[in-house]
């Protein structure tokens, strides 16, 4: 890079090797960090000079990584996108085996050392990941996860890839963006690292997308990753161009572009690839998901990740009930969201196959719902995958042998889904998971719920003559620092709770929730978390529970508020408590307990009492128990 040139905060942390919120904390805490020289107020860039000195100023820069060192050298303009394309491209020819009459010396020998420990591809891939972060904003890139990728390309090749004879393997994708589908098909019939996992087919890779320096860049890191395969993207835009028009494929991978206008539906009204009915002007997903199946063989599958609503807007309906009726649409998958972008919705795959007039036509569908999937990252879970992948496998053998998993999957008859809307969103149609809530399990839940009730009234101790308000407390007070320097209590600071001990919850005025560690209580034997104030009493001149009772209270929590400028804290040193005799304190320990136990019995029999009734009104709702005549 030049020395005019600007980092973002996201550059900033990985040339530090920390996390962006460090770089936002470093922003903040220090006044000598590097004032912003460009960007907007929500994407501010830094000059890389100035940072770079700070960093090494405080400390936090060591050896600057190769692969860093190298990506700058490539990004040599410091922020044009199409210079730094045109030098990755020239560089991943080189890498190749191609000319290096276009690529600076030193920079092709950084890139023969690393490629040297990581390989060609690996190096190339790496750089262009930098080159997608760095200016993918500007990019329909149309890519994807590994993860996901390589889902997709489980999904769509199984059959594809075994089908029988020597002819290749042929994957295309309409909107390639820069090839991460491809590569994943690639990966899996090569075996990846595992040669004998892969199918040994020789596979043609196929892609247009509509920015060229993309299509140039996808072009050259496919190659790398696939030295032997016959590797042809095409800058275009799919739909209008539709450069392979004469190409029959095995599999269709890829993500449309979403909410487009301007996709040709005035000029490819007459269009022989909208065979399932002319797409709405609003939908152009279905339009590509016809151009998908267009391009297929007989036989073949296509996977495409689509926006939920592309399963359920009224404007496409005519055309899924047509991709029903002719067993093209085979199956819709449910993904959890934050999958694939956009991350607020849980994104759909739609799983599609050239109908095949040798082979009979279906008679159902594969619904899978993982939108409730937890997911660790922002993709889907291996354990996500596999059951998606399972169960498409396992419908796809056999359709009418399928079993359903409540919850998850569900095989259900075309002749169900023609209704007027052919709503095909997958949690419509994937049954509710058995939850229990048969007619026993609610009457045993019922009586649960009385019984509690019943002893609610039982467990309030009761109450003695009543007295004026006025007339003040019936006995001299004291604090609980007081009573720490008379010795009848201690605050114990960073030791291991014991039984008996006073545990004082001291964050938002909590001092209320004071309670008292039991025997079998899991606190036995850990260390306090901030923020708790422990209390251990001398049993002979404190009860615990007159202690932990008089906290409860709300006079307590105000007066051991302490004010300091603006702002309030608990001090529960300031806390009051009653001098009272030994057997008195017995007789308000005992009282103050009955009552913890009847907040607790109340707790226990308000969230038996809500999950109760929500079960009875999932059980009539969805006919387990019928209601009384």
């Amino acid at each position: 890079m030049t020395d005019d040139a600007e980092v973002t905060a996201a550059q900033i942390a990985r040339l530090a090797g920390v996390g962006r919120a460090a770089v936002s904390n470093w922003r903040k805490r220090h006044a000598g960090f590097p004032a912003p020289v460009g960007g907007s107020e929500t994407s501010p860039t830094f000059s890389l000079a100035a940072v770079e000195q700070w960093l090494r100023a405080e400390g936090k820069l060591g050896e600057t990584p190769a692969e860093e060192l190298l990506w700058r050298a490539v990004d040599g303009t410091g922020g044009s996108g199409d210079a730094t394309a045109a030098a990755l491209g020239a560089l991943g020819d080189f890498l190749g085996g191609g000319t290096s009459a276009m690529v600076d010396p030193e920079v092709a020998r950084q890139a023969t050392r690393l490629a040297e420990d990581g390989g060609r591809s690996a190096v190339f891939e790496g750089l262009l990941g930098r080159y997608l972060d760095m200016y993918a904003r500007d990019l329909a890139t149309g890519s994807v996860t590994v993860s996901l990728a390589k889902l997709m390309a489980a999904l769509a090749l199984p059959s594809a890839g075994r089908r029988p004879g020597p002819d290749p393997v042929t994957v295309y994708d309409p909107s390639c963006g820069s090839g991460s589908l491809l590569a994943a098909a690639a990966r899996l019939l090569d075996g990846d690292s595992d040669p004998a996992a892969g199918d040994g087919s020789a596979v043609i890779l196929l892609g247009e997308t509509s920015d060229a320096a993309l299509a140039s860049l996808a072009r050259t890191g496919l190659a790398l990753l696939s030295p032997e395969a016959e590797v042809d993207i095409r800058a275009g835009e799919a739909l209008l161009s539709d450069a392979f028009r004469d190409r029959a494929a095995d599999a269709v991978l890829s993500q449309p572009p979403t909410n487009q206008r301007g996709w040709g539906v005035d000029t490819l009204a007459y269009d022989p690839r909208w065979e399932y009915g002319m797409p709405p002007r609003g939908e152009p997903e279905l339009a590509w998901v016809q151009h998908a199946l267009a391009r297929l063989r007989p036989g073949g599958t296509a996977v495409l990740l689509l926006p939920p609503s592309v399963a359920a807007r009224r404007p496409g309906r005519r055309v899924r009930a047509e991709l029903l009726r002719h067993g093209a649409l085979r199956a819709v998958v449910g993904l959890p969201p934050g999958s694939a972008a956009p991350h607020g919705l849980p994104m759909h795959l739609w799983i599609l196959r050239r109908p095949d007039l040798s082979s009979p036509a279906p008679s159902r569908v594969l619904f899978v719902d993982e939108s409730d999937a937890q997911r660790s990252g922002p993709t889907p879970s291996t354990r996500t995958s596999e059951r998606i992948r399972d169960a498409w496998l396992s419908f796809d053998a056999d359709p009418d042998a399928f079993t359903a998993t409540p919850g998850l999957s569900a095989a259900s008859p075309i002749i169900d889904l023609l209704d007027d809307a052919v709503d095909l969103s997958p949690a419509r149609h994937v049954p509710h998971p058995d939850t229990g809530l048969g007619r026993a399990h609610l009457v045993h839940s019922r009586a649960t719920v009385d019984s509690e009730l019943a002893r609610l009234g039982a467990l309030l101790p009761d109450l003695g003559p009543e007295r004026e308000p006025s007339a003040g407390p019936p006995w001299p007070m004291t604090t609980l620092a007081d009573l720490a320097r008379s010795g009848a209590l201690a605050f114990v600071a960073e030791a291991v709770i014991e039984a008996g001990d006073v545990v004082v919850p001291l964050f938002g005025g909590a001092i209320g929730q004071a309670d008292v560690v039991g025997a079998g209580d899991a606190m036995v034997g850990t260390v306090a978390a901030r923020g708790v104030a422990v209390l251990r009493t001398d049993p002979t001149q404190l009860e615990a529970w007159f202690v932990a009772g008089f906290l409860r209270s709300d006079t307590a929590a105000r007066q051991a508020v302490s004010h300091a400028s603006t702002v309030s804290r608990m001090d529960v040193r300031k806390a009051p408590l009653p001098r009272l005799p030994l057997e008195s304190q017995r007789a308000y320990a005992a009282a103050f307990r009955r009552v913890a136990e009847f907040t607790d019995a109340l707790r226990l029999a308000t969230g038996l009492g809500e999950r109760l009734a929500q079960g009875v009104t999932d059980a009539l709702a969805e006919g387990t128990v019928l209601p009384q005549a």
